[in-house]
């Protein structure tokens, strides 16, 4: 019997037009995966924007891949994260980074 291994090195969640979940395994970060999940879903999109609420250590890729704040750090029920919003000139910008 053969023994399958499957390594999870990356998830998204998307609804609708916001992304509620982007993971990818700290032994596998830097490295292009987080920022070709998100280009992948702005590929994608229609015409309106993709929103996100960042957590403080995700809020500079954010940044990077042309997402704005759309308010100040916010908490939740004990969660800290900045709203953000797409800006679509970003698009193909993040493409090149």
């Amino acid at each position: 019997m053969s023994k399958k291994t499957r390594l999870k090195i990356g998830e998204f969640s998307q609804h609708h037009h916001h992304i509620g979940l982007l993971f990818v395994d700290k032994n596998y970060q830097r490295r292009g995966i987080g920022k070709q999940l998100i280009l992948h879903i702005l590929k994608q999109k229609d015409d309106k924007p993709i929103t996100v609420n960042a957590t403080p250590y995700g809020h500079e890729f954010y940044k990077k891949l042309g997402f704005k704040d759309t308010d100040v750090e916010q908490v939740t029920n004990g969660v800290r994260y900045y709203p953000m919003i797409n800006n679509d000139d970003y698009k193909l910008i993040g493409e090149h980074l």
